[in-house]
This record gives structure tokens, sequence and C-alpha cells, in this order.
């Protein structure tokens, strides 16, 4: 028995040693890695692009920033965002529209249309849907938040909502 237990403890003390040389080579080989993190960070085309010549609206640039949502009409996270947006609305200073977007010309559609609006119209600047807009800043994914400051120049577009602290708090 007590052969048994000197083989084990034995075997054990040899794991340990090459675990050991193990973890020393492998934080030799970690220490080769480049220590700081590279943020690799792809800017949108239509970042530093005046929101003027590029949405066909009279704009009238108010004299803060300014947000624009892109939202589906049928899209459940873009009532949830604007309806966060608007809840935060004082503590924001900016002022902010929505664009509906809705595909298809069914009659179901135009109705969700007309209800977004209706729901909205009273707490939010609304603009018109532009097909050739969405095309120029090649928007796939809703919602999409724009931030513009207020000489009108598009600073940032995301999809990610958790921006909008981040943009509206500076």
């Amino acid at each position: 028995m007590n052969i048994i237990l000197v083989t084990a403890a034995i075997c054990f003390f040899i794991i340990a040693i090459l675990n050991l040389y193990q973890y020393r080579t492998l934080e030799e080989e970690l220490g080769y890695l480049p220590k700081e993190e590279i943020n690799l960070q792809v800017k949108h085309p239509l970042v530093g692009e005046n929101i003027e010549t590029i949405m066909p609206h009279n704009w009238s640039l108010p004299s803060r920033r300014l947000i624009i949502q892109v939202s589906l009409t049928s899209c459940s996270s873009c009532h949830s965002a604007l309806e966060q947006l608007l809840k935060n609305k004082n503590r924001y200073n900016a002022e902010h529209y929505v664009m509906s977007v809705a595909y298809g010309n069914r009659a179901e559609e135009k109705e969700k249309m007309e209800e977004f609006i209706e729901n909205y119209k009273n707490l939010v600047g609304i603009l018109p849907y532009s097909q050739e807009f969405l095309e120029k800043a090649d928007i796939s994914q809703y919602p999409t938040f724009l931030f513009i400051n207020q000489d009108g120049v598009i600073e940032m577009i995301t999809s990610l909502a958790g921006k909008l602290d981040s943009f509206l708090t500076k």
C-alpha cells in the first residue's frame, strides 16, 4: 500500500513540475503579444458630412445636438429605443427626429406607418421617408442612430442604442 502512495505522490510531483514549466513557457509567449489593445473601429463614410447636403429636408438646425433615429414601423426594438430616449429627453441636450421606414406597399404597412406617426408626432419630429437617403447612408439595421453636432455635421452613425448616453452627455 505504501508503494502505491509513494508512486502516486511521485507522479503528482512530476505532473506539477510539468505544469509549472508549461505555465512559464506560456507566460513567456504571452509577453510577445502587444501590450495595448488595438481599436479597429471602422468609420462610416458619412461621418464628417453635413446633414443638410445628404438628407432632403427643410432644415433649421437647432443650437444643440441632433439625433435622427431611423426605425421600422413594425420593429419592437425601434419602439423600445425611442421610448427610452423620450423617457430621458430632459436629461439630454439634444433634439430628436425619427424617420419611419415601412417596406412594401401593403395596406398593413401603411396603417402601421400612420399609427406610428400618430403615436409619436407630438413627442418627436417626424422626418419624411427617403429611400435615397437610406441608400446613401447604407442603413440596413434598425434602429440606426445618426448623431449630428450643432453645426449639422454627422459625428457618428450606429445601430447601438447604448451609444446614446455617451454622445448626449458629453
